[in-house]
């Protein structure tokens, strides 16, 4: 009712004429709204006056069946047909409507719910929409079980309501009657919870009826189909990092699955992982290769598809986003999914083949667009064959991350490393010796002191620009004779620091520098200068499970051993709780060790206990 309330009320502060532009705008921009507004305009007629039944009662249940059909059905199946169902009132054996083609006769229920005409107009179009050239090749239960699937679909869409008359009008009779229809309805809402029933399942049906039917063959297919559907549910019922069969082969269906979630091969290594195992399906026979993405592998899932494209071996047939059931949690999640399949055009030319025709050669310069880029590695198109280059391969220079210097659709020269027919790849470098920096007249020498800007850390070492070409690693020890204590690694980053060369390497290509080696090593003389048995004041700066870490005057640190923490008495028993960072604590120097450059402490309070 209070629809249309709602509805009368826009009509009465909007104007007639008004409303009717705006109806009429809605349907020139999509004209399946007209069923909609036509339902939407009798409403109030139908509630208040009791008059335009027929009509909303047609609207409705031709809106309803057909935005299913498009949603549920249209956008996941390629292979269904674009319908659009209307509902038309026969008032005579002569009407005309009964001459025209894709007419169904119904007999409708009079009521004031219409769920159950809906799924009874839905029943009914399902054998002649869904799978139509299958259907005669397989087994009656069967059949049915699918649109008893498909029906739980759009009674799960009408809301709460929908379900109990679903159940009791459909699902009951059913599976009351024949037991193989209960049987294979489970598995089926089991894998249309996974989102693969009508993406994957129906789609391999859909090929196999239009195949059938263009051979003649009349055999029935049904036991195939099980066996196929057994197959899919170990995807749907596969557990977090299982490892599962994800090919099928048999005389009806080759198909190949590739899983996509947020893993280290997807973020170091990119796409070229996955687009090897989708030449090895192609190679194996599959003729139809799904692409699954969990939500933290979208964008990956994105990606993968771009790169894929490119192979002429392969069409993309659909991609689209389906809803599915959470194992963990059981809560509704998005999947992306992608269908290749096999193109008849083009045939599996060997790798040899193709590079010898494109006259490649290793140590040939050839110009390559970048695919795609991750941290370990990039996928390059060199004249149609893919290749790829090493993240060390991608400069002189220490590299990262590939992005640094690669990004995707870029064109760029590289010269040919290898040509790996094994593995059906180019290996490319960007380490040319026209831009090899490693020129002796430019380079300093073991125990020259230059001046370098630091550029990156890695944690362990620094690396620093001396000129414009050439790199000088400075290990994290070499910064400071003294301990470092909690140094954050970009601090230095873009600095100015002067370097003594100490270690040099023409095979390697690497120069070595140090800060601290510019001035003679301290530690004989705090080793002198801390006698065992030193009392001093330190703050704590780390706590961990075996140690506690404390700074010391002078820019030194020391150790605290968790024994000597628990020795120390009740309070410091759980000293990683209870200690905290910048307290002071009372120490005695026990040693220093001058090779290893570390002091060792104890608690002044266990000086004298046993």
């Amino acid at each position: 009712m209070n629809d249309s309330y709602k509805i009368l009320e826009f009509i009465w502060q909007k104007g007639l004429i008004a409303v009717l532009l705006i109806a009429l705008l809605l349907i020139i921009h999509n004209p399946d709204r007209a069923e909609k507004l036509k339902e939407l305009f009798f409403l109030p007629l139908f509630r208040f006056f009791k008059r335009g039944s027929r009509q909303y009662i047609a609207a409705k249940m031709g809106y309803t069946v057909t935005e299913f059909l498009k949603r549920q059905i249209r956008s996941e199946l390629n292979s269904s047909l674009d319908v659009k169902i209307k509902i038309k009132w026969v008032h005579s054996p002569s009407d005309p409507v009964l001459s025209q083609d894709g007419t169904l006769v119904l007999r409708l229920r009079e009521t004031d719910d219409q769920t159950r005409n809906v799924l009874s107009a839905t029943k009914v179009a399902l054998p002649h929409l869904v799978c139509p050239t299958l259907r005669p090749h397989i087994k009656p239960h069967a059949s049915v079980a699918i649109d008893l699937t498909l029906l739980r679909k759009l009674a799960d869409g009408m809301g709460k309501h929908a379900y109990p008359i679903f159940q009791r009008y459909f699902l009951s009779p059913a599976v009351d009657e024949d037991v193989d229809i209960k049987a294979l309805f489970t598995k089926l809402i089991e894998l249309d919870s996974s989102g693969t029933f009508v993406f994957v399942f129906l789609e391999e049906l859909s090929l196999l009826g239009e195949t059938l039917y263009s051979k003649g063959d009349t055999s029935d297919r049904t036991e195939e189909i099980v066996a196929f559907l057994d197959f899919l549910l170990g995807e749907a019922r596969r557990e977090i990092s299982e490892e599962i069969t994800l090919r099928y082969f048999s005389k009806d269906f080759n198909v190949g699955i590739i899983l996509l979630a947020k893993t280290w091969k997807a973020l170091i290594q990119g796409v070229t992982p996955y687009l090897k195992r989708m030449d090895e399906n192609v190679k194996l026979g599959c003729d139809s290769i799904y692409i699954i993405a969990f939500p933290p592998a979208f964008e990956f899932f994105s990606r993968l598809i771009d790169a894929a494209e490119g192979d002429d071996r392969i069409s993309k047939i659909k991609v689209s986003k389906v809803r599915a059931l959470s194992k963990e949690n059981h809560l509704i999640a998005d999947k992306k999914m992608g269908l290749f399949r096999r193109n008849p055009m083009f045939s599996d030319t060997s790798f040899d083949d193709k590079v010898k025709a494109a006259g490649l050669r290793e140590g040939m310069l050839v110009e390559g667009a970048v695919l795609d880029v991750s941290e370990n590695m990039a996928l390059v198109d060199v004249q149609g064959i893919n290749a790829v280059i090493h993240r060390k391969e991608c400069s002189w220079f220490t590299v990262f991350n590939c992005s640094e210097y690669l990004s995707v659709n870029e064109r760029k020269k590289f010269l040919i490393r290898s040509i790996d027919v094994s593995k059906g790849m180019l290996e490319l470098t960007n380490r040319t010796a026209e831009l090899d920096p490693w020129k002796p007249d430019n380079l300093p020498n073991v125990g020259d002191v230059v001046e370098v800007t630091m550029t990156k850390c890695n944690g362990l070492e620094y690396f620093g620009r001396y000129g414009d070409n050439i790199e000088i690693v400075i290990p994290r020890l070499e910064l400071s004779w003294l301990e470092i204590s909690g140094a954050d690694d970009t601090t230095l980053i873009g600095t100015q620091q002067r370097v003594v060369i100490y270690e040099k390497s023409d095979e390697m290509h690497t120069l070595k520098g140090s800060i601290k080696q510019r001035e003679p090593d301290p530690w004989p003389k705090i080793h002198a200068g801390l006698p065992k048995g030193t009392e001093l004041r330190a703050t704590v700066s780390e706590v961990t499970p075996n140690f506690v870490k404390v700074d010391l005057p002078r820019g030194l640190a020391g150790i605290i051993s968790r024994e000597s923490m628990h020795k120390a008495g009740f309070e410091y028993a759980d000293f990683e709780k209870t200690l905290i960072k910048g307290q002071g604590l009372d120490v005695v120097v026990t040693k220093v060790f001058i090779k290893k450059r570390k002091i060792r402490l104890d608690l002044k309070r266990n000086i004298g206990k046993q």
